[in-house]
């Protein structure tokens, strides 16, 4: 499968539902593993599962949806085409979030999160077990990959959104380092930074495929 995604954060509607204006001063603090726009994060460090999540749930077998519509592409991140319903739940992005809290995302490829006081960057440590559908690794190249493809190639909602970002970089063997310029607000005052459009991140897939 070209471009391997993996599970958005909900990269279209979702992502925009990030765009809020405060973060927690105590969800800020250096390499933790997850983020709160709404001060204490529900959920402990060592947390196995969400609480509406049944993890002796049976495992196997085949469910079908119903969609109205039809579908021309596996790709939903171009604007020529009609992607195929759903076909967002097979992607991985950095974190993701919870369905029971507003505005908490933990770390789902990312380890660690270490958000900067000002707010302009965030530095991601990925987990060393993540991995693509076959099996290689995830590493920051890929994720610096799928930032530029998806500003350069995709949908211009992709360019617009993260229009704020300026800095994408690999730092270090599992660190991806990503920077931004303040939001203005309506009123002129300078926001809470890129921070919030940047906690889901995009739709992870390789630069190799």
């Amino acid at each position: 499968m070209s471009h391997a995604f993996r599970r958005p954060s909900r990269l279209g509607a979702a992502l925009g539902a990030l765009l809020l204006c405060a973060v927690a001063t105590a969800a800020l603090a250096a390499s933790t593993y997850g983020v709160s726009l709404f001060g204490e994060l529900k959920y402990g460090p060592d947390f196995k599962n969400f609480d509406y999540v049944n993890p002796n749930a049976p495992k196997g077998g085949t469910m079908k949806f119903s969609a109205i519509g039809t579908y021309d592409t596996f790709n939903p991140f171009v604007v020529k085409g009609i992607p195929a319903a759903g076909i967002g739940g097979i992607f991985d992005t950095l974190t993701t979030a919870s369905e029971d809290e507003p505005g908490s995302e933990y770390g789902l490829a990312a380890e660690t999160i270490d958000v900067a006081p000002d707010k302009l960057s965030v530095l991601y440590t990925l987990r060393k077990e993540a991995r693509f559908h076959d099996g290689s690794p995830m590493t920051p190249d890929d994720l610096v990959w799928t930032f530029e493809t998806l500003r350069d190639k995709g949908h211009p909602r992709y360019r617009s959104y993260y229009g704020d970002v300026t800095k994408v970089e690999k730092a270090g063997e599992l660190h991806l380092q990503i920077g931004g310029k303040p939001r203005i607000t309506a009123d002129y005052r300078p926001d809470a930074g890129v921070v919030e459009s940047l906690l889901g991140g995009p739709r992870l897939q390789q630069d190799h495929a």
